[in-house]
């Protein structure tokens, strides 16, 4: 990775490892005294270790090696030319994706060694199925949600959740498994967490939304990432700001913007499935004459954990009054409900076909 002209040569004046909140590797940073010229990519070299260079570069004379913490057992740095060689001994028996990136607000590079999950057993026997859904009402409990137009989010978010989850069980013979049914109050956290312990294929948070403007409108479905505009943060700050209600809400201290371009990196896997499934669910809205507001991406807190494709869908704006009625209505919760339906259903399709074809090469 190239950085452009450089005035000399970079100095390393640290290497320091730190764990990502969810326990899913390590993190190095290279510290660095000015932008370094450019690196390598990380690459696996016999006896298990993993090779990185960092271009232009040398020691400083305060140089410090931080202690490594697992998956890297050890590790030294010695210079090539005018190059710095950096060599991580990695624990034997575990599947490891090494990634390098520059941070944004600083001269340093971090590489992030990742733990894979297991490989599942191969064989027809083994094959993968879309068997578990997650519906998630958002709120619930003394966490109303937005509230407009004498309506409560929660209300409308709960009653969506169970219309869908009784469709895709009815019609599409896969198990449902809610994070509520009822109104009752559930930490962030809580809800992918159920998510990933029933192994589900799909986590799907449903909300409606509030702005200022009375005459805002439209649907708008979530991935995990940083966002990219004032109001994609400001939905994010307000579905966020309900860990103020939770007992333990200082277990988000860590879900910061760099731990989240970390955790992004990490569920790279699912990202692109969940975009793929906000696409169509947004698509499906269209289809039914509702506006659209795209796909966004978001640091939501609700999404950070989830170890599948997850997305979350703002079905309207409760602050506009003919949204509210709409969101309200029989009607308008079948068409809401069908749209994300369908989207569901094609998603199972394509990916179990994907599936299909991959464990039988």
């Amino acid at each position: 990775v190239a950085a452009g002209p450089v005035r000399a040569d970079g100095r390393i004046e640290r290497c320091s490892f730190t764990a990502p909140p969810d326990g899913s590797g390590i993190v190095v940073r290279i510290e660095a005294s000015q932008r370094v010229a450019g690196y390598s990519a990380p690459k696996r070299t016999e006896g298990g270790f993993v090779e990185f260079v960092v271009f232009q570069s040398s020691l400083s004379e305060r140089y410090a090696a931080g202690a490594p913490a697992a998956p890297v057992l050890a590790y030294h740095v010695q210079p090539r030319g005018r190059h710095l060689v950096f060599r991580f001994r990695l624990e034997e028996g575990e599947r490891i994706e090494a990634t390098a990136f520059r941070d944004a607000g600083s001269d340093d590079v971090f590489l992030y060694f990742r733990l894979l999950p297991e490989l599942p057993p191969s064989g027809p026997a083994a094959r993968w199925s879309f068997d578990t859904v997650v519906i998630d009402a958002g709120h619930g409990g003394k966490d109303t949600g937005a509230v407009a137009n004498g309506v409560r989010e929660k209300d409308v978010t709960l009653a969506a959740a169970l219309a869908l989850g009784r469709r895709v069980k009815e019609e599409l013979g896969v198990h449902v498994v809610y994070t509520r049914t009822d109104d009752r109050f559930l930490a962030l956290g809580e809800r992918t967490r159920l998510a990933n312990t029933v192994h589900a294929k799909l986590f799907i948070s449903i909300h409606a939304n509030a702005a200022p403007s009375p005459e805002a409108a439209g649907t708008e479905t979530f991935i995990l990432g940083p966002h990219r505009s004032d109001a994609a943060r400001e939905v994010m700050e307000r579905e966020n700001s309900v860990v103020t209600l939770e007992s333990e809400a200082d277990r988000y201290a860590g879900y910061d913007e760099g731990a989240l371009i970390l955790k992004t990196l990490a569920q790279s896997a699912y990202l692109h499935k969940s975009e793929e499934l906000a696409g169509q669910i947004e698509l499906g809205f269209q289809e039914a004459f509702r506006f659209s507001r795209g796909v966004k991406q978001a640091g939501f807190y609700v999404l950070w954990n989830a170890s599948m494709p997850a997305v979350l869908v703002e079905l309207g704006f409760l602050t506009n009054r003919r949204e509210a009625a709409f969101l309200t209505s029989p009607n308008g919760q079948r068409t809401l409900v069908d749209a994300i339906f369908r989207s569901v259903a094609l998603f199972k399709e394509r990916y179990e076909r994907e599936i299909a074809l991959a464990t039988d090469r």
